[in-house]
């Protein structure tokens, strides 16, 4: 396996994860969008240090002659470990017909409605669904879909100080993953997807309102990750 024929994700996802003695690196395969993530198990002997802060690779492969031992290049210093055998995921983000999905897309509307995680948030019905634009995340080995983002265009017809009038936008609507696959950068490049195709077509901003209860974790991912700009609050307190 080459992995340096893939492209690393961005530098907060090249290490999805170092603990367990197993180490989870995520790359991206850029003719398909499939998202590869490769976990190293029973970690050992490991030469040089790995930059937890930074998290990036810039080169890696392994060796092909039976030999267990995969050689990292992090921020120009080489990294060697020792492992026992390794295992890979691989999740394909792309643009789908949201019809094919609906079912799916219910589902796991309710389990999101369950974790309590966005203030009143209720699941989807079929009509929430109609004239919307999808993203899908799919597990390539389950087929099962993972992860989904929607949402919709539409043409400004007033001006205000952020948006000007006629602009053409973007509202996301939602944007989830599954618990399992969380924290692997699919909802990362679920947004890009969107992005980069939206940029093509003439769409000069995406929008969005958040639920979420924890703040801290939605406003990194948005703002800090996306790139997103901070646009207004209303907040509430209970007497």
């Amino acid at each position: 396996m080459k992995l340096n024929k893939y492209e690393l994700l961005n530098r907060s996802y090249s290490f999805v994860s170092f603990e367990d003695l197993t180490l989870t690196i995520a790359v991206q395969n850029k003719e398909d969008n499939t998202i590869h993530f490769i976990s190293f198990n029973d970690v050992r002997n490991v030469i040089g240090e790995i930059n937890k802060e930074d998290k990036i690779i810039t080169e890696a492969t392994i060796d092909d002659e039976g030999n267990k031992v995969v050689e990292f290049i992090v921020d120009n210093q080489a990294v060697k470990l020792e492992y026992t055998n390794y295992s890979v995921r691989s999740i394909k983000v792309f643009e789908n017909y949201i019809a094919l999905y609906e079912d799916e897309l219910i589902e796991m509307s309710d389990e999101w409605e369950k974790e309590f995680s966005s203030i009143g948030y209720l699941k989807n019905e079929s009509k929430d669904l109609e004239n919307q634009r999808l993203i899908i995340a799919l597990d390539t080995d389950t087929n099962k879909l993972v992860g989904y983002l929607y949402g919709h265009k539409y043409k400004t017809r007033n001006s205000s100080a952020t948006i000007p009038e006629n602009s053409k936008v973007f509202e996301l609507e939602e944007i989830y993953v599954k618990k399992d696959y969380r924290s692997m950068g699919i909802g990362t490049n679920m947004f890009k997807a969107i992005e980069d195709k939206l940029k093509n077509e003439g769409v000069t901003y995406i929008t969005l309102t958040t639920k979420t209860k924890d703040y801290k974790k939605i406003f990194h991912f948005y703002i800090e990750e996306m790139g997103m700009t901070f646009w207004h609050a209303r907040l509430f307190k209970e007497l």
